[in-house]
C-alpha cells in the first residue's frame, strides 16, 4: 500500500528573533488550511543577511517560540545544506529528500511581491505553491490571512536601545525574551 501524501507548509526565514507575528502566521495556517504539519525552517547561510545571529541560537529560539503548537516541527534542514541557501535550493532539496510530501511555502505579502526578483524566482514560482498572508503596505494576500505587523529587525533595534521589557514582551514569547537576555543577544 502506498503512503499518503503529506501536506506540509514551510515557513522559512531568518527568525532573528522569532516573534508573535511568526507564531500567528503558523496558527492561522494550521487553522484555515489543510496542512498536516507546518515546518518552521530557520535560514542556514542566508544570502541576504549580514551579521545574523548564529544558526543554533535562532533554531533554539524557534523551539521556544513554537513549543506549544501541535503539528509544528522546527527544522534544521536548511542548516544541513552546503553553501549559500537560496529558497530555490532549499525547495529543490526538500522535494528530493521528501518525495512523499506536498510542500507549500508560507510567506507574507511583503516577500511575495519580491519572489520574481529572488534567485531563480520565476522557476521557484513554478516549483512550489505559495500561501501568502497580508502584510501592511502590500496588497497581495491570496489567503486573506491578516498577521500582526511585527518586524524582527525592529525588535533587534529596540533591544539594542534597551526598550522596556513590557514593550518587547508583547511581541515575542517570554521564553524567547529570557533566552535573548541569557545569551545577551542584540546588545550592540
Amino acid at each position: 500500500m502506498s503512503e499518503e501524501i503529506k501536506s506540509i507548509g514551510v515557513l522559512g526565514g531568518a527568525f532573528d528573533p522569532p516573534h508573535l507575528g511568526h507564531v500567528s502566521l503558523v496558527l492561522t495556517a494550521l487553522a484555515s488550511s489543510p496542512y498536516d504539519e507546518i515546518w518552521v525552517m530557520p535560514a542556514g547561510d542566508h544570502p541576504e543577511k549580514q551579521n545574523i545571529t548564529p544558526f543554533q541560537q535562532r533554531y533554539e529560539m524557534c523551539l521556544l517560540a513554537f513549543r506549544h503548537l501541535k503539528n509544528v516541527k522546527i527544522s534544521d534542514f536548511e542548516q544541513s545544506l552546503e553553501g549559500r541557501t537560496y529558497t530555490y535550493h532549499v525547495v529543490s532539496a526538500l522535494m528530493t529528500s521528501f518525495p512523499e510530501a506536498a510542500f507549500t511555502w508560507l510567506t507574507g505579502s511583503d516577500n511575495r511581491d519580491k519572489i520574481k526578483d529572488w534567485y531563480r524566482g520565476e522557476e521557484l514560482l513554478e516549483l512550489i505553491s505559495f500561501d501568502t498572508s497580508y502584510h501592511r503596505g502590500h496588497q497581495y494576500a491570496d489567503k486573506g490571512w491578516f498577521i500582526p505587523d511585527i518586524s524582527s529587525s525592529q525588535i533587534r533595534e529596540d533591544l539594542t536601545k534597551k526598550m522596556p521589557h513590557q514593550k518587547i514582551n508583547n511581541i515575542i514569547d517570554e521564553a524567547v525574551f529570557r533566552y535573548i537576555e541569557q545569551y545577551r543577544l542584540y546588545k550592540e
